[in-house]
């Protein structure tokens, strides 16, 4: 009778290890699950965004008339601008406010963004940036106007928010 008894003990204790193992593996892979479904709807805004501009010039200024194209999406799309001191190069592959090329912030439609703390994630889900940016928020196919004095140069990010996370689907580099 002994011998049941621990037979059914271990049998019972099998079981219920299995079973707590099993339910932290599916909660595992449905997290996975949904950073990759977040990925590939990031790449897919991020391949349907176009980014039309006009380009004006008076003087030292320049104004510059922003056409954010996305087809398809209808949420809000934020847009955070900033100025690069004179030595930024095309050839430098990743600028972020942190960067030591950053001068500072620039007003979209002669208004200045809210400040927020932000995490902005690229579309391959790895962080960009996290820190304090000027953001502006709109909607996709509504024109913006940046002034920006001759010489300078801008760069303007289309952030979108996927499931609670800031993500940036594309960028375009002014002046």
């Amino acid at each position: 009778m002994n011998e049941s008894v621990t037979s059914l003990i271990l049998i019972a204790a099998t079981i219920i290890i299995g079973l707590v193992v099993f339910s932290f593996l599916g909660g595992y892979f449905t997290v996975q699950s949904a950073q990759v479904n977040d990925s590939k709807e990031a790449q897919v805004l991020a391949t349907s965004l176009q980014v039309k501009q006009l380009v004006n010039q008076e003087g030292n200024e320049e104004y510059i008339v922003l056409y954010p194209y996305l087809k398809g999406y209808s949420g809000p799309l934020y847009i955070v601008a900033f100025s690069l001191k004179s030595y930024y190069s095309s050839s430098q592959n990743l600028i972020t406010p942190s960067s030591p090329t950053f001068e500072g912030w620039v007003n979209l439609n002669g208004t200045s963004g809210k400040s927020e703390n932000m995490k902005v994630y690229d579309t391959g889900n790895g962080v960009l940036y996290d820190g304090n940016v000027m953001a502006y928020v709109t909607y996709p196919n509504d024109v913006q106007f940046i002034n920006v004095n001759e010489g300078s140069v801008v760069m303007v990010w289309f952030l979108v928010n996927i499931n609670g996370e800031m993500t940036r689907i594309g960028y375009t580099v002014l002046g």
